[in-house]
């Protein structure tokens, strides 16, 4: 039974999957990062913040850090069809000084 899940934990790292975690500053979200990057299943773990942390542990050497200034949410006008949501991040500056906008 054991030797099935370690090669479910495998076939899952081999598909070089991102873990994106909201809400990483709390104290749930502060363990559940821990696990994510102690269990290495994820290739990747993108932490998704209203503010930045400085994390000293070797844990998280390899871990993105995206700050969001706020969301914009709009419709496609008249139809009332939600478009993707735009965020608006301090990490990704234009060469005009400008924040850019990513969706």
């Amino acid at each position: 039974m054991a030797g099935d899940s370690e090669k479910l934990v495998q076939e899952f790292q081999q598909m070089n999957k991102t873990a994106f975690v909201l809400g990483y500053t709390g104290e749930v979200g502060k363990e559940l990062v821990k696990a994510l990057l102690g269990s290495r299943i994820f290739s990747k773990v993108v932490l998704i913040g209203r503010r930045t942390v400085t994390y000293e542990d070797e844990l998280y050497k390899d871990v993105v850090s995206v700050t969001i200034a706020f969301v914009v949410r709009m419709t496609l006008r008249g139809t009332g069809t939600p478009l993707p949501n735009i965020w608006m991040t301090t990490d990704h500056k234009s060469s005009s000084g400008l924040l850019s906008c990513r969706y």
